[in-house]
């Protein structure tokens, strides 16, 4: 470097020694100099990612500081000055994701730090390509009704130039670029069938400075359903008169309406899409013969039959449903009748109804129908029909008469031992009668009519067995049971057969549920437990209290209950002793040292924690039940330990307080090796390795996801794998 500056200053001498003299060479306030100077880097810089990316400039300078200006906050620098010592500098300079399809350009320009001594600049272009140009849509398939109609989509693209269009017949679409969306009409579809085509989208990148004629092809789908009609009515019914009847049709498309009946009219022939009212009329039937004919409702290749019905010879009522309905008891109603026969007569009814006129002429005539009384629970049924032998034509009216309501009864009664009574509600409108065949039951009264209350007594138990009794209520044929159900003598409790207090002392609640005398004393006449009583006569509430037990060891006693029956009961109580417990045996902490989770100690006394004496290299601490472990790093050769104890204290007896656990702390040295082997299913494996140790990792199952960047030269050996689905290093 030493020459090249020698040779340097050489030439710049001559170059000063040929030129005119000095006074006509330097400017006022500027100091020649034979110092070299000299500053340059390249021209131009291409970043040939969308995404982010680096790229090096080199920067060659002599003796010359210097610095870079960059306008566009896209682009950085790892440096952005320098002091002119290093002859060459590398300049990294990173360029952000560009989310534009449009390719973008940045002016740098490097400039000397002393323009005094040497005024120079140097503009550099920064050059980033485009993403791929795409188009986003609110919906990527559009379904349409059968009717003409329009909708809207929202459109995004990150392209210079879009285009939009269809090769389809039954729609159109426009594009609004400037509100981003785009416009489909549909025509309406008489096919019969669903439609479906295609929006188009051209979209272009841009290349340079130019839009691009190199596109991508985008596509959302447009489907059209069928048309739906629908009518009101399935089919029509008319007499034998002249008559016009009206139905509403409702359709997505154009309709149109016909029938090849010369004794039907429909108006009109042609619909719109929407509800219309559709309108069919017939002739005169002067014949007795029910005649038929359709009105066909036909949209595209669609059609609807509706059935027209009109009769001859009418015979007709006010009966609403053309059904008559009547209560249980003895009931009457009446109809009218309207017809055009010259002779009717009642042909045909149940045994059970009377009915009056039985027979009559044309015109209007009132039918009176009278039901007897219907003993039964169950409905009956029948009907009346009304007509003419000679062309056989009738009207039939349906009878239902209800049957007795009888309500549902209690299905259990329950009495304790002794001698008592009760009531069962009956609820009905018939005759009912009651029995049983047990003779500790007896029923007041036996029978009655009506809703009413059945008296049921029982005598006294006697026995220490419970039993049970059926008693039958009936209405007409049907029968109605309840259970009678009778304890016997009894003393319960509602726990079990034992039951455990905390070593701090506490009680237990018991329900005593009896119909006899009972009482009850301690077993071993334990001078911690206590009861709040000792006999008495039917239920009671019992409470058993526990003092506390400030010792390792558990104790029982057993509190025996005896009832006037001397079938005693015992009730084991069990008191537990103090324990301690913690969430882990062994704490083990990297070379690098640090904090780990806190132990979580369990217990239902105090503690104290004893750290092994020459562990100077670890820290603990407690807060409420949580153990803090920290170590420091470790720099040796050969894993370390240490124990921390945990005491429970406050105990009674000669020693106040006991060892109850030790946790082992430890700390592996670096470059330990570690195996990790026999995993199942590893969901999502993450690890990061430091400190220079190697990994092998063995006998895995399925793995769908490990990533470990490997840092610090960690080497990893990863065998008998099963099926692995993302494996990245």
């Amino acid at each position: 470097m030493g020459t090249k500056r020698n040779i340097f200053l050489l030439l710049c001498i001559a170059t000063l020694w040929t030129m005119s003299s000095c006074d006509d060479y330097f400017e006022e306030g500027r100091i020649p100099s034979v110092e070299a100077n000299y500053l340059r880097t390249s021209d131009y810089i291409f970043f040939d990612n969308a995404e982010e990316s680096t790229a090096t400039m080199t920067i060659t300078t002599i003796d010359t500081p210097w610095k870079l200006n960059i306008p566009n906050d896209w682009l950085t620098a790892d440096r952005t000055s320098g002091s002119g010592e290093q002859e060459e500098v590398d300049v990294v300079l990173t360029a952000a994701a560009n989310p534009s399809s449009f390719y973008r350009l940045s002016v740098l320009s490097l400039e000397s730090g002393n323009k005094e001594t040497y005024d120079f600049s140097q503009n550099i272009v920064a050059e980033q390509t485009s993403r791929e140009p795409n188009v986003y849509v609110s919906e990527t398939e559009v379904k349409m009704s059968a009717s003409a109609s329009s909708t809207t989509v929202s459109v995004e693209s990150n392209s210079p130039k879009i285009e939009v269009y269809t090769k389809e017949n039954w729609f159109t679409v426009s594009y609004n670029e400037s509100a981003g969306i785009i416009t489909i009409s549909t025509t309406e579809n008489i096919t019969g069938n669903v439609r479906s085509g295609r929006v188009l989208f051209d979209v272009y990148r841009q290349t340079g400075q130019y839009v691009s004629e190199t596109k991508q092809t985008y596509y959302m789908t447009v489907v059209q359903s069928v048309p739906d009609i629908t009518v009101a009515e399935q089919n029509l019914q008319f007499n034998n008169d002249p008559e016009t009847k009206n139905i509403e049709v409702k359709s997505d498309v154009s309709w149109s309406a016909y029938t090849y009946a010369d004794w039907i009219e429909v108006s009109p022939e042609k619909g719109k899409a929407g509800v219309a009212t559709l309108s069919v009329s017939v002739t005169a039937n002067n014949t007795s013969t029910l005649r038929e004919g359709s009105v066909f409702i036909t949209v595209g290749t669609k059609t609807i039959e509706l059935l027209v019905l009109q009769s001859g010879f009418y015979i007709s009522s006010n009966v609403s449903d053309g059904k008559l309905s009547f209560t249980s008891m003895v009931s009457e109603k009446e109809f009218e009748l309207n017809t055009n026969l010259s002779l009717w007569k009642i042909q045909e009814k149940p045994d059970w109804v009377t009915v009056t006129p039985g027979n009559g002429g044309k015109g209007k005539t009132v039918i009176k129908v009278k039901a007897a009384d219907n003993p039964l629970v169950s409905k009956r049924t029948g009907k009346l029909v009304i007509g003419n032998d000679g062309i056989g034509y009738g009207l039939t009216i349906n009878i239902e008469q209800a049957g007795k309501y009888f309500d549902a009864i209690e299905k259990t009664l329950q009495f304790g031992n002794t001698a008592s009574s009760s009531t069962i509600n009956i609820k009905t409108d018939g005759t009912w009668t009651a029995e049983t065949d047990c003779d500790w039951i007896s029923l007041t009264p036996a029978a009655g009519i009506g809703s009413g209350a059945l008296s049921v007594a029982v005598t006294a138990n006697e026995s220490d067995d419970e039993r049970t009794g059926r008693v039958n209520v009936t209405v007409g044929t049907t029968v109605q049971s309840f259970i009678v159900h009778q304890k016997g003598r009894y003393f319960t409790i509602d726990r079990g057969s034992s039951s455990a207090i905390p070593s701090i002392g506490g009680g237990i609640d018991l329900s005593i549920s009896t119909n006899q005398t009972w009482r009850a004393e301690l077993k071993n006449n334990s001078s911690w437990l206590t009861l709040s009583a000792t006999a008495g006569q039917g239920d009671a509430e019992l409470v058993i209290t526990a003092k506390d037990n400030p010792s390792l060891e558990s104790r029982t006693d057993t509190v025996i209950f005896t009832p006037a029956n001397n079938q005693g009961v015992k009730f084991v109580v069990r008191q537990s002793g103090r324990y301690l417990k913690v969430d882990t045996e062994a704490v083990w902490f990297f070379s690098k040292g640090g904090k780990a989770k806190p132990i979580s100690v369990d217990t239902d006394g105090t503690f104290r924690i004893e750290k092994q004496q020459d562990a100077d290299w670890l820290t603990v601490t407690t807060n409420n039940n949580l153990v803090e472990i920290e170590t420091q790093p470790f720099d040796g050769d050969n894993s370390r330990t240490a124990t921390i104890s945990f005491y429970l204290t406050g105990l009674s007896g000669e020693n106040s307080e006991a060892k109850i656990i030790d946790v082992v702390v430890g700390q592996y040295a670096k470059n330990t090796i570690f195996t990790r082997k026999d995993f199942g299913e590893d969901i999502d494996l993450e690890v990061t390795y430091k400190d220079n140790a190697g990994f092998t990792i063995n006998g895995y199952g399925e793995d769908k996801e490990f990533s470990a960047p490997a840092e610090e030269k960690t080497e990893i050996d990863r065998t008998e794998y099963g099926e692995d689905k993302n494996f990245d290093f």
